[in-house]
């Protein structure tokens, strides 16, 4: 997968995130993803992005989403 799929120029800013920021977390989604959801990667702050973006996946914590890959691979035919 390219390094930067998403660029600053495919977002438009808000008073929460510059185009960069939300471009920045798209390609770490998606480089979260492609390493086969590396906890290395997941850091507190991807988290905390990742749960304001879908709260449903909050599961309280980092580690409580580790509990729910599993059920989220399944769920999303992967």
């Amino acid at each position: 997968m390219p390094k930067e799929l998403f660029l600053a120029s495919d977002f438009v800013a808000t008073k929460f995130s510059t185009a960069a920021d939300k471009a920045h977390f798209g390609n770490l989604l998606l480089h979260f993803i492609d390493s086969g959801w590396k906890q290395t990667i997941f850091t507190e702050k991807f988290y905390s992005r990742l749960s304001m973006c879908f709260g449903h996946i909050a599961h309280r914590d980092r580690s409580g989403f580790y509990d729910a890959v599993p059920d989220l691979l399944h769920r999303l035919d992967c």
